[in-house]
């Protein structure tokens, strides 16, 4: 059913993938399976983002990092940090989302999970812009752009290139908009070709 539900989350059928990814919860909540009902309530929670479910969502999650935390599983409790963060944000509960994804980079960083260090970091750029916290915004955006790029994920730096430079603009300062905005208009290909000239 887990499967079932992220498969059809990629085809953006978002309603049917979560009514599948709730049925991976109760199937493995009856089986006594903490660490895939844990990863099912985290998809089930995104899906539940996906269609403007917050509040439901945010019970999801905050059950997931329950359940993770029993496990130790600080790899799994950064993601699911991560996506509580997403959540909380979706919600405008910006200061707790910020929270969270400070946890979730911490825990992905101890945890060598780079790409979703990245993803904590972003997401937390993004927050502290929404409440007009600019400079920090700028930092913990290049930080996470820097993040991706040492993972190797091009398509996340240039999206976060882009929301950076609008960033900039919006706390008043310059960037090299040449660059940026080529980045956002052409993609990860182009981003590759300016970093080696």
């Amino acid at each position: 059913m887990q499967a079932l539900g992220r498969s059809l989350a990629e085809e953006g059928r978002t309603a049917e993938a979560a009514e599948a990814l709730r049925g991976a919860v109760l199937a493995f909540r009856a089986d006594g399976d903490t660490a895939r009902t844990a990863g099912a309530l985290t998809d089930w929670g995104v899906s539940l983002t996906g269609l403007g479910r917050t509040e439901v969502a945010l019970v999801a999650h905050e059950t997931a990092l329950d359940l993770v935390r029993q496990l130790g599983d600080w790899r799994a409790e950064g993601v699911v940090l991560t996506n509580l963060g997403v959540a909380l944000s979706c919600a405008r509960r910006y200061e707790e989302a910020i929270e969270a994804f400070d946890q979730a980079a911490t825990l992905l960083t101890v945890a060598g999970a780079s790409a979703r260090e990245a993803m904590a970091l972003g997401g937390k750029g993004r927050a502290l812009a929404k409440l007009g916290r600019y400079d920090e915004a700028v930092s913990t955006l290049e930080a996470a752009a820097g993040a991706f790029r040492k993972a190797g994920d091009t398509r996340h730096e240039g999206e976060l290139q882009a929301y950076l430079l609008i960033t900039l603009q919006r706390a008043g300062r310059s960037a090299d908009p040449e660059v940026q905005a080529e980045v956002a208009i052409t993609g990860p290909l182009r981003l590759e070709a300016i970093r080696a000239s």
